[in-house]
C-alpha cells in the first residue's frame, strides 16, 4: 500500500495516477482542494490511523503536503512551519512506529550553489525559510531509526491546466514586455511524470537515503526564456532583458546555482529524464492551445 499525503498537488496528483495505473493499492489525501478519489486529511492535526489504520511493514507513506511558495513562507513562517516541519516530523514518527517506509520530498533550494551541480551527499546551505524547513525535516529523518527515503527535485512542470509552472509563468512574463531574466541563475526543469516515475521506481527497489530526481543539464533563466520563445508561435512578440542574478529582488537571499545532478538515480535505477527543451516545448504548446492564441 502507498499512502500519498498531498495527492492533490502537482507531484502528488501525478504520483497517485501513476501508482494506481501500476496496480498499486494507493490512498491519496487532499487538504484544501478536493479531487475525485482522494480523502480529506489535515496533516497538521490528524493521525494516519484516520486514513490507513492497517498501515504497517511493507507499506509506504509519501509526504508531499507542504507550503512551497518561498515568498509566502518568508512572510508566514509560523503557519508554514506548522505544516512543513511540525506535521512532517509527527507523521514521520507515526510511519516509523508502524514499520512503514517514509518518502519525503525535498528541494534543490537546500543547497548554497555550485557551478557543477550538487550530488546527494554535498553539504546543505539553506538561505531561505522554505529551504531551512526542508533541511530540518531532512535532519530529523537522518536521526531516526526508521526506513526513510528523501527525494530532492527542482522546478517541476505539470500537465494539468491549474498546475503552477515556471514555464507558464515565464511565457506570461515574456508576453508582458517587462521580463528580466538572470543569465547567471541556473536550475533544473523536470517533467512531473519523470519525478513520479523516479519515486515509484525507488519505492519498488526498496531504496533508502537521498536521491536527486531532476533533468540534467540545468538551464539559466535566460535559456528558459529563449527556449520558451523558440517553442512559441508568438515568439516574435516576446521580449526580455538579460540581467545579473543579484539585480533581481527577493525577500530572502537565493542561491544562483543550486541545481541537482542526477548521476546516482540514473546509474542505480536507469531512470531517464526528458530534456528541458522537450518539456518546455510541450508545455508551451499546451498553454497556447488552451489560450487559443493567434499565430504571430
Amino acid at each position: 500500500m502507498i499512502v500519498i499525503i498531498g495527492a492533490s498537488g502537482l507531484i502528488g496528483a501525478q504520483l497517485f495516477e501513476d501508482a494506481a495505473a501500476a496496480g498499486e493499492s494507493v490512498i491519496g489525501t487532499y487538504a484544501a482542494h478536493p479531487k475525485d478519489g482522494l480523502i480529506p486529511f489535515d496533516a497538521r492535526t490528524e493521525s494516519l490511523d484516520n486514513i490507513a489504520p492497517d498501515l504497517g511493514a511493507g507499506d509506504t507513506v509519501v509526504l508531499l503536503s507542504a507550503y512551497i511558495d518561498q515568498n509566502w513562507i518568508a512572510e508566514n513562517r509560523d503557519e508554514a512551519y506548522a505544516l512543513n516541519v511540525t506535521a512532517g516530523k509527527r507523521l514521520a514518527e507515526e510511519t516509523a512506529a508502524r514499520g512503514a517506509k517514509l518518502v519525503f520530498l525535498s528541494t534543490e533550494a537546500v543547497f548554497g550553489g555550485a557551478d557543477a551541480g550538487h550530488l546527494e551527499d554535498d553539504p546543505v546551505a539553506p538561505s531561505t525559510e522554505y529551504a531551512r524547513q526542508k533541511v530540518e525535516v531532512e535532519e530529523f529523518l537522518q536521526a531516526c531509526s526508521g526506513d526513510w527515503l528523501i527525494v530532492r527535485t527542482g522546478w517541476t512542470v505539470g500537465w494539468r491546466p491549474d498546475a503552477p509552472c515556471p514555464v507558464a509563468n515565464t511565457h506570461q512574463a515574456l508576453l508582458g514586455g517587462e521580463a528580466r531574466m538572470a543569465k547567471d541563475n541556473f536550475f533544473t526543469i523536470t517533467d512531473v511524470r519523470d519525478v513520479s516515475a523516479s519515486i515509484l521506481g525507488l519505492i519498488g527497489s526498496k531504496a533508502a537515503g537521498f536521491y536527486h530526481a531532476a533533468a540534467n543539464p540545468p538551464v539559466s533563466r535566460v535559456e528558459l526564456a529563449q527556449m520558451v520563445m523558440k517553442s512559441s508561435q508568438n515568439g516574435s512578440k516576446m521580449t526580455y532583458s538579460a540581467v545579473n542574478f543579484d539585480e533581481i529582488p527577493f525577500k530572502e537571499p537565493r542561491p544562483r546555482h543550486a541545481w541537482l545532478r542526477n548521476d546516482k538515480i540514473s546509474a542505480e535505477t536507469g531512470q531517464k529524464f526528458s530534456p528541458a527543451l522537450a518539456t518546455i516545448k510541450r508545455k508551451v504548446a499546451m498553454i497556447e492551445a488552451e489560450n487559443r492564441l493567434p499565430e504571430g
